[in-house]
């Protein structure tokens, strides 16, 4: 059968009406549209921006001292990016606040300086750190770090699997809007003895 210019016209705009649904179908599948800091159930991946991540609030642990950080975001981990692998995330250590002294016995941890500067303590050495520095930690070697400078230490933290640390983590804080409930005394002494095979401190908590 012949088709005639009017015909083959209209069957060739009608393909490529089928073909740009298709494609724009395919585009919203892959995250192409959706905003850049969605959580994604799928292979897509993400693209993060600085402020961008799943924002957790540390639950209050009746300590006000020199400890921490009040909040911190993940970038990556199993629920938010549906990584297998990796768990990623960063937070901002107040000027005077520090991580205090520990461990992780099953995993080895990367960190890496963003901004700010501070004091460092791995294993038995202690250094200053800047913007840049990168602290490779293998699995039982303590690692404490002091924000001595007048500015936010932010530093990113990378374990190599998430469901260890990222549960952990996730476990001592709520999502961004939820209710606020201080720990007490005895709901903390279970969690850190249930988090002792991820996480160990090697110095008491400070008042």
């Amino acid at each position: 059968m012949r088709l005639s210019a009017r015909n083959l016209s209209t069957a060739f705009a009608a393909a490529f009406g089928v073909f740009a649904l298709a494609s724009l179908s395919a585009s919203a599948q892959t995250g192409d549209q959706a905003p850049a800091s969605s959580p994604t159930s799928s292979s897509a991946g993400l693209i993060l921006q600085e402020s961008e991540g799943e924002l957790r609030i540390r639950r209050p642990r009746g300590n006000t001292g020199t400890e921490g950080a009040p909040s911190f975001r993940i970038k990556v981990d199993r629920t938010y990016g549906a990584s297998t692998s990796f768990f990623m995330g960063m937070e901002d250590i107040p000027p005077g606040k520090k991580i205090r002294l520990h461990h992780h016995p099953h995993a080895e941890e990367i960190l890496f300086v963003h901004r700010g500067s501070g004091v460092v303590r791995l294993g038995a050495r202690e250094a200053t750190v800047r913007a840049g520095a990168t602290v490779y930690i293998p699995r039982n070697v303590s690692i404490g770090l002091h924000n001595t400078g007048a500015e936010p230490l932010t530093l990113i933290f990378i374990f190599p699997e998430p469901d260890g640390m990222s549960g952990q983590m996730r476990s001592g804080s709520v999502g961004e809007g939820e209710p606020l409930v201080p720990f007490t005394p005895e709901e903390l002494a279970a969690r850190n003895a249930r988090g002792s095979e991820h996480i160990v401190f090697d110095e008491p908590s400070t008042p």
